[in-house]
């Protein structure tokens, strides 16, 4: 064989060895799940008897259901609202991390440690801060000749505090992600806009945002499939009350399934949550894609 020729006929099997395990338990913890769940859904079944089939009669039951519809809008709200100001509020703490005059590790990681601590043990503290009596916040609402809120007990401001408490403890992340795409950014650009006269605000616009694109992408996709799977700040602050103004489609899932055993119906209700999920995601990857091709 001559030299600098490559001989194609052999197949290196150490490098599929290599990742067979990743791919087995991406089929058995993912994979095999979805399908079961799909399955489970056109059956009634309670885990202590054998499946029934019952063809699309949880479907049927779900269009019927005002809990699970109930769920669907607090999801919905949810997601608008946290997902907005997370995205909002991390890019505009990142590019204030991101200027000389607070460029320091300490002020970071101040940002991002509500995000790495537990969703659970952040949920506690917040029902402290939220007490109608002795909570800090109303005693900060007092200072100002404010009446205290009952936040957790009032069907009006328990989602609004939740989604305080969810904002707070997210936006470190995208202060981070933000911040690397920041300081991925040359600075030639901002030079050339310097020369060319434009201002700070129209720099943002037209150079940081656009450059930034593949950033908010990223953290727009993630970003959706967290909010629509929120469960523990609700299970631990509300349960989903009062009168169900928190309660949410992965708690209502969770209710038919782990409290009723009703986990034909709970996989139906599974089903259309991916489905919900699925709808904004494929939507966001064809308008990106759309978007690389007019580049």
């Amino acid at each position: 064989m001559q030299r600098g020729k490559r001989h194609t006929g052999h197949i290196d099997y150490l490098g599929y060895w290599m990742i067979l395990p990743f791919y087995l338990i991406f089929l058995f913890i993912y994979l095999v799940p979805i399908f079961e769940t799909f399955f489970n859904s056109f059956t009634d079944y309670d885990l202590f008897s054998a499946r029934k089939m019952v063809g699309l009669s949880n479907y049927f039951a779900l269009m019927k259901d005002s809990y699970f519809a109930i769920a669907v809008k607090n999801t919905l709200v949810y997601v608008i609202f946290n997902l907005g100001l997370t995205m909002v509020l991390g890019l505009l703490f990142a590019v204030m991390l991101n200027s000389r005059i607070v460029r320091t590790s300490y002020a970071r990681a101040a940002f991002f440690l509500p995000y790495i601590a537990s969703m659970v043990s952040v949920s506690i503290i917040w029902i402290w801060l939220f007490d109608a009596d002795k909570g800090y916040i109303n005693h900060f609402l007092r200072l100002f000749g404010m009446e205290g809120k009952h936040w957790l007990t009032d069907p009006g401001l328990a989602m609004p505090a939740i989604i305080i408490m969810s904002v707070w403890k997210g936006c470190g992340y995208n202060m981070l992600i933000n911040l690397s795409g920041l300081q991925s950014i040359s600075e030639t650009y901002y030079e050339a806009a310097s020369l060319d006269g434009a201002g700070k605000i129209q720099t943002f616009f037209h150079i940081t945002l656009p450059l930034l694109t593949p950033t908010t992408f990223f953290l727009f996709v993630t970003g959706m499939i967290n909010s629509f799977n929120m469960f523990e700040q609700v299970q631990v602050m509300t349960n989903g009350g009062p009168l169900n103004s928190t309660t949410t489609i992965v708690h209502q899932i969770y209710i038919r399934a782990f409290t009723q055993y009703k986990m034909g119906y709970a996989s139906a209700q599974s089903v259309i949550l991916i489905l919900i999920i699925l709808i904004p995601i494929l939507l966001s990857f064809r308008h990106s894609k759309a978007e690389d091709m007019d580049l």
